[in-house]
């Protein structure tokens, strides 16, 4: 006879067949609480959203768990960047340190190394375009988030390191009022990046 274990492979990720959490299932719950502390600040987890009583406080900013999944003591699992106790509750912190950059200029093929000062390689990159001169329905003192798509980052423990495409025109930006797709003139546009753990 095949155990519901068995035919719902997807469960088996999560709980062991005594029906204890795995080492996946914390990992899981951990980036859940990264993902809450970023997108909202210091917001506390509410108490009753861990319906597990082995995910309790233990000493030392650790939650209590099995990380093994299997029938043994529990051990403490050190909480993630981003999370802490507060008055007995876990607490997304959000970033623990972040970069901004100075506006850069924008150079065809130019590159840039950018000391960060975080101690570490950067979690996550961030950049935003600072329209100088009106261009494209942009005004002077706007500014615009971007992808990667013109530019290249390496995140490292002490900088990161920039390259720009080499195209004439480096940043192509649907206009702000048409949606035309127009290539921008690099003058008009500053660019900052930032970096965070």
């Amino acid at each position: 006879m095949v155990s519901e274990y068995q035919v719902m492979s997807p469960r088996a990720q999560w709980v062991t067949p005594d029906g204890l959490p795995t080492q996946a299932f914390y990992r899981c719950i951990l980036g859940l609480f990264e993902i809450i502390g970023a997108n909202k600040p210091g917001s506390l987890i509410p108490d009753n959203s861990i319906a597990n009583v082995k995910l309790e406080q233990a000493p030392a900013q650790t939650l209590k768990g099995n990380p093994q999944g299997v029938l043994a003591d529990e051990v403490d699992l050190l909480l993630g960047p981003g999370l802490a106790f507060v008055a007995g509750r876990l607490a997304g912190t959000a970033f623990r340190l972040t970069f901004v950059s100075a506006p850069q200029a924008i150079a065809s093929a130019g590159g840039l190394a950018l000391l960060h000062g975080l101690g570490a390689k950067p979690f996550g990159v961030a950049a935003t375009l600072v329209c100088l001169v009106g261009e494209a329905s942009y005004v002077a003192g706007q500014e615009v988030e971007i992808g990667f798509a013109s530019v290249s980052v390496i995140r490292e423990v002490a900088d990161l390191l920039i390259r720009f495409s080499n195209a004439v025109s480096v940043f192509t930006l649907p206009d702000a009022t048409t949606g035309a797709p127009t290539a921008l003139t690099n003058a008009n546009w500053n660019i900052v990046f930032r970096a965070w753990i």
